[in-house]
């Protein structure tokens, strides 16, 4: 029992895949955290071998994804999104990505 007490108190989770990392991976939630699993949703369901395969060119507007959180979220209209918040959101993940 101890042994096994031992191992529940130092085990650490890790996600399995790059989905579960993004919904999970923030402290609390947020909307980035919506749109890096949106991304990493799209971006899964583009390759080979998963159920419901999306072509490869596949791509959503900054337009289009806004306008998809906005209503997956039932944002009001003081919190709604446009595309010009997700091209930021886009930019500072990809640059967060190369540091």
């Amino acid at each position: 029992m101890y042994e096994l007490a031992f191992d529940a108190n130092t085990a650490v989770s890790k996600a399995s895949d790059p989905l579960t990392a993004a919904a999970t991976e923030a402290t609390r939630p947020s909307l980035t955290d919506f749109f890096k699993t949106l991304f990493a949703a799209i971006k899964e369901n583009k390759t080979h071998g998963c159920y419901g395969q999306l072509l490869q060119n596949f791509n959503l507007s900054d337009n289009s994804l806004a306008s998809l959180a906005n209503c997956a979220l039932n944002l009001s209209l003081d919190e709604l999104k446009n595309s010009l918040y997700v091209r930021r959101l886009r930019q500072r993940l990809r640059e967060g990505a190369t540091n």
